[in-house]
Formats: C-alpha cells, sequence, structure tokens
C-alpha cells in the first residue's frame, strides 16, 4: 500500500495498484483504527490490512516529526 500526503490539500491517498481513494488528513486516525480492527476481527487475513496499516503508521509517524 502507497500512502501519500498532500498537505496543500490537507489530504492523503492510498494506492495499491488499481485501487486508490484520498481522504482528508483528519480521517487518518479513523482509517488505522480501522484496518488495525480487520486484522483482529480476521486474523486469518491480518496480512492482507498490514501494508495499509504500515503505510498509514509511516505517514502518522511523519506528521507528528513534522510537529515537534
Amino acid at each position: 500500500m502507497n500512502v501519500t500526503y498532500d498537505s496543500a490539500a490537507g489530504t492523503f491517498t492510498m494506492a495499491n495498484g488499481a485501487w486508490t481513494n484520498t481522504y482528508p488528513i483528519s480521517d487518518l486516525p479513523q482509517w488505522l483504527a480501522f484496518y488495525r480492527n480487520q486484522q483482529e476481527l480476521f486474523p486469518r487475513y491480518a496480512a492482507s490490512y498490514q501494508g495499509s496499516v504500515d503505510g498509514l503508521e509511516k505517514l502518522a509517524a511523519e506528521l507528528r516529526s513534522d510537529m515537534m
């Protein structure tokens, strides 16, 4: 999963192959929680969600470090 941030638009985009979607940056915590929850609810498929979790966590960490 590729997660990119557009600071001018205040959005982030998740892209994986042909699938792509853009969300307000304020939704980042909710999407991270969603994908973590999917891993817990469907442990057999947890690896399928790991790329999304990793990408969103990386973006969240970058945003935190930019605030310091």
